[in-house]
């Protein structure tokens, strides 16, 4: 008879994940030397992993562009807000202040537009002022067909 050993950490088959309050769980820094043996017998010590050779960023090459007006960008540089192809680029101060101004000058004229339009009636509404249009056309129709006295 065979007894099934309990899987320690999930289901059958499932590959150990290192957790902080593992016993398992360790951590070597690239600096810290290990120390290997071999089959002889023979020890050996030498870094856990190689040192990453650090990369400096990547520079820039050339003086930052407004992406609105696309003249080269000297001193102060901040990123645009704006809705459309120039967000999240970089732009001259004075034109993000332009394209807000515009902006909002295009949003007051919508409302403006939007005011000025009648307001359409809600369904309750449409049907409520069609069934008083059918009953007043009923009524006249009711009083048509009355004999004349």
């Amino acid at each position: 008879m065979t007894s099934k050993i309990p899987v320690r950490g999930g289901r059958k088959g499932q590959q150990h994940r290192a957790t902080p309050d593992d016993l398992r769980s360790y951590t070597v820094s690239p600096a810290s030397p290990v120390t290997v043996t071999r089959a002889d017998g023979s020890t050996e010590t030498r870094a856990a992993k190689a040192a990453r050779k650090t990369t400096p960023a990547p520079r820039r090459r050339g003086t930052a562009v407004c992406a609105m007006c696309a003249a080269p960008i000297e001193g102060k540089v901040s990123v645009s807000r704006e809705q459309g192809p120039s967000r999240g680029k970089p732009v001259h101060p004075d034109c993000e202040k332009k394209a807000q101004a515009f902006t909002k000058e295009r949003r007051a004229a919508k409302q403006k537009e939007r005011a000025a339009k009648p307001k359409r009636p809600s369904l309750v509404e449409e049907n409520r002022r069609l069934f008083a249009e059918q009953d007043r056309i009923r009524e006249l129709r009711r009083q048509q067909s009355q004999p004349k006295k």
